[in-house]
């Protein structure tokens, strides 16, 4: 494969390789790729997560709070219930009790 890339990028990646961030420009360009797909992937599963949570409200699948808070409440009582939790499943000295 052969690429022609914009004389800036192409100065871009010499610089990067001159200065011992790269082995080479292929190293370069198949590391920035690698970014790209992994950046992609992760734009995907955040769109996904979005999609779930509009479908969820408009399935009606959701807690109106009227103010900040009663936000607040409820995520201190999130956080309370979910160390509750964790204390529970931990023995007296903080390590993991089997079950």
């Amino acid at each position: 494969m052969s690429i022609d890339l914009p004389a800036e990028l192409v100065s871009f990646v010499k610089r990067e390789v001159s200065l011992g961030h790269y082995q080479s420009e292929q190293e370069m360009v198949c590391q920035a790729l690698e970014l790209l797909r992994s950046r992609n992937a992760h734009a995907n599963k955040l769109r996904e997560a979005v999609d779930a949570g509009l479908a969820s409200i408009e399935r009606g699948d959701f807690i109106d709070l009227p103010d900040e808070a009663a936000l607040r409440t409820f995520f201190d009582d999130i956080k309370a219930r979910g160390r509750q939790s964790l204390a529970e499943q931990q023995g007296p000295n903080g390590s993991p009790v089997s079950p």
